[in-house]
């Protein structure tokens, strides 16, 4: 789940499918009141996070209020993959959509995934939705920019401190869409 504050109120942003808050009987929006005892009034979400994690298979027990009724629920710590592609469509003009909301392991295969299953549907172009997007791992950037750009290209360079060289990236590989429009 993602948290949220409001005021001195911890809360849930969303809850993931299938995640251990979803096992939980959680839902978004519901507010968290304390961890294993522990009051999360006042906490910054980063500090309720330390609080609720552990190690997979052990229990929090969490207070919580959904709408207006207090109860106590036994969450099941797990290891939660969120996935990099958030949605897919197929817009009426044959335009593809593919939100990325991050680029996490493994967000190039998901990308070239929800690509492929677009162009199959008869999409004619793809609109790559970064909205919100914080970033993530340089190596699924550069493997999702190399899905377009021809083989040679510029991808990258990092330029470190003063003294130290500077490292750029190139497209390796011929583009695996090197004719698919894309915005």
């Amino acid at each position: 789940a993602r948290l949220g504050v409001r005021r001195d109120t911890v809360y849930l942003a969303s809850v993931l499918p299938n995640g251990p808050a979803a096992k939980a009987g959680l839902v978004a929006f519901d507010r968290l009141i304390s961890v294993n005892g522990r009051s999360l009034v006042r906490l910054p979400a980063d500090s309720a996070v330390q609080l609720i994690r552990g190690p997979n298979g052990s229990t929090a027990k969490l207070t919580v209020v959904t709408a207006g009724q207090k109860r106590v629920v036994s969450l099941v710590r797990d290891a939660v993959a969120v996935p990099s592609v958030g949605g897919v469509a197929l817009l009426d003009d044959k335009i593809g959509v593919v939100r990325l909301r991050q680029f996490g392991e493994g967000a190039t295969d998901e990308v070239v995934n929800a690509i492929d299953a677009l162009v199959s549907s008869g999409a004619r172009g793809i609109v790559l939705d970064l909205r919100g997007n914080p970033g993530g791992l340089l190596q699924e950037g550069l493997g999702i920019a190399q899905l377009f750009l021809p083989s040679g290209s510029g991808l990258v360079e990092v330029r470190p401190r003063l003294g130290l060289p500077v490292q750029r990236a190139r497209a390796e590989a011929p583009a695996q869409y090197p004719n698919l429009p894309l915005a």
